[in-house]
């Protein structure tokens, strides 16, 4: 019974719905947590077995130089590899696991589809980078007792310390992940047009009787705007902000990329919404909902890695 129409309502039991749904659910991401970080370490083993086949049996590079811009950079681009792969199968999965929870009202679905995503890709993203900055050549040991992990020697720094392995790392995450979001986004909705003209053309579709004249025929054949769309561009800018304060020291030219790219993002985004969207439907909201939590959590952090 609602307590305030005092009517029947249905009802999703708590105990025998809601607690199952939410332990899986949350299971679910912890395992993909975990895959995430073995990425990670699977990159590590990577770029050691990388440094150690060129100090025995290659001497056609520099090995100072090889140490420390070419193997980074290369592990570097293999792990924005696999931070898209993983997150292009967590994006689908998240959203049934959050309607699996059968949240009673819209805000507890969005918020608990944006906790999800976003501890998961806040590990995808930054695990590799944290690695780097806080762990990497901390522990190594000394001769004739170095610390291992399942038999590995520890990875160390090079000479000089870690700190342009870690900007080369963060500015090809960072930038990539940029460069490669704005470049989807310019072309997603041209392939959606084309396609539609292709299942016109081949059959698939069936082509109107009637040619549109009219402004409004047009707009209402424009692509329909997703309810999940502004959730993106949340996601997207959480994340830049995200690289721009809790390692701005390792690499100082973060924020004026992210400038770069905003102004970018501002006309392709204005772009999009003219020309190839229908008009999006406004739907009120007190506030941004917990991505106010995540920002307030993000600048926290930032002071201590700093």
């Amino acid at each position: 019974v609602n307590p305030v129409t005092r009517e029947h309502e249905p009802h999703v039991s708590f105990w025998k719905v809601r607690v199952p749904a939410t332990m899986i659910s949350f299971s679910v991401v912890i395992l993909l947590v975990g895959a995430a970080v073995a990425a990670v370490f699977a990159v590590v083993l990577y770029r050691m077995s990388m440094i150690t086949s060129n100090s025995l049996f290659g001497r056609k590079f520099d090995n100072d130089k090889y140490q420390t811009f070419a193997v980074p950079s290369i592990a570097a681009a293999m792990n924005l590899v696999c931070i898209l792969i993983l997150n292009y199968f967590y994006d689908w999965l998240s959203v049934y696991l959050t309607e699996m929870e059968m949240l009673r009202t819209q805000q507890e679905f969005d918020d608990s589809l944006t906790l999800k995503v976003y501890i998961f890709q806040f590990v995808n993203y930054y695990s590799s980078i944290f690695y780097v900055a806080f762990l990497k050549g901390k522990f190594p040991g000394y001769p004739k007792k170095y610390n291992r992990i399942l038999g590995y020697r520890q990875e160390e720094c090079a000479p000089g310390g870690c700190l342009m392995e870690l900007s080369i790392q963060l500015a090809i995450i960072m930038v990539g992940k940029q460069a490669l979001a704005t470049a989807l986004e310019m072309i997603w909705p041209i392939l959606f047009k084309w396609w539609a003209l292709f299942r016109i053309h081949t059959g698939l579709k069936q082509k109107d009787q009637i040619v549109p004249r009219n402004q409004w025929i047009r707009d209402f054949k424009l692509l329909d705007w997703s309810p999940r769309g502004l959730y993106d561009e949340y996601l997207e800018m959480v994340i830049q902000f995200g690289f721009i304060t809790i390692f701005v020291v390792a690499f100082p030219l973060a924020p004026l990329f992210a400038l770069a790219n905003n102004v970018l993002e501002m006309r392709l985004d204005a772009t999009k919404f003219l020309r190839h969207f229908r008009r999006p439907v406004p739907r009120r909201a007190k506030d941004i909902g917990i991505w106010k939590q995540i920002l307030d959590a993000l600048a926290r952090i930032s002071v201590t890695t700093n």
